[in-house]
């Protein structure tokens, strides 16, 4: 309900120059009907006593019929083009978002898949190596992994930066970060990975996931976090989509 309000004053705001010339040429188009209330007429009489002649009254009429009728057709054309010019930029930042919600989406579903499946096989489970066997584990196992992310990202986040809070913000353009070191890293022939940089993608990959271990039956679990769920909704809601 409050942000039911909180639209409808700002479309009123947005409109306001459109909505007082439409009152004014509703009253000038209906104004024979309030003569008949003779309090209205003296009013108007009294208005119109300086120019004396009929037809010095009647000119003045008409001219401003036409200024108003300029008026009312200048605004109705700006705020038609204004819709347009609204409904190309709304379709703009729901093309952008769904840009930055499936760059997302994709890479989180493949790394929670992929620390889902080396943790079940992992021989020691863990959001760290404990030996090189470890890391070379993890290394062959995520052999196959591939991040991709649209190219021009950094000007979609920056032309919906608006619609979201400055942490939201900073949130976004820090994983666009993490998922372009990995991509960097993994765009590489797996023979030539530095063992450093495996260490580098493990660490940022259990940024984004909890991992929960069953100590009766050792049985791993994992999801993303909640911070990640949550901001992928807001992208998704922001967005429309």
């Amino acid at each position: 309900m409050k942000n039911r309000w909180k639209n409808i004053k700002e479309w009123i705001i947005d409109n306001l120059f459109f909505l007082v010339i439409g009152m004014i040429s509703i009253l000038f188009i209906t104004s024979p009907i309030w003569m008949n209330f003779e309090y209205l007429a003296r009013i108007v009489s009294i208005f119109l006593l300086p120019l004396k002649k009929d037809g010095y009254k009647s000119s003045y009429v008409e001219t401003m019929g036409a200024l108003l009728g300029t008026f009312l057709a200048v605004s109705g054309a700006l705020w038609t083009q204004r819709r347009i010019d609204s409904k190309k930029e709304k379709e703009k930042v729901r093309e952008r978002t769904l840009i930055i919600y499936y760059d997302f989406k994709f890479v989180f579903d493949d790394v929670k898949n992929l620390m889902s499946e080396y943790q079940y096989n992992a021989s020691v489970k863990g959001n760290s190596f404990i030996t090189s066997q470890d890391r070379e584990f993890f290394k062959e196992y995520s052999k196959g992994l591939k991040v991709h992310i649209d190219q021009d990202w950094i000007t979609h986040v920056a032309s919906v930066s608006k619609l979201f809070t400055n942490e939201e913000i900073k949130k976004i353009y820090k994983i666009y970060g993490d998922f372009t070191t990995i991509k960097k890293i993994y765009d590489k022939p797996i023979e030539s990975i530095l063992d450093s940089e495996i260490d580098l993608a493990f660490r940022k990959m259990n940024t984004w996931i909890n991992l929960t271990i069953s100590l009766n039956t050792l049985a791993t679990n994992v999801e993303l976090k909640d911070e990640i769920t949550n901001l992928l909704k807001r992208i998704e809601v922001i967005g429309g989509l």
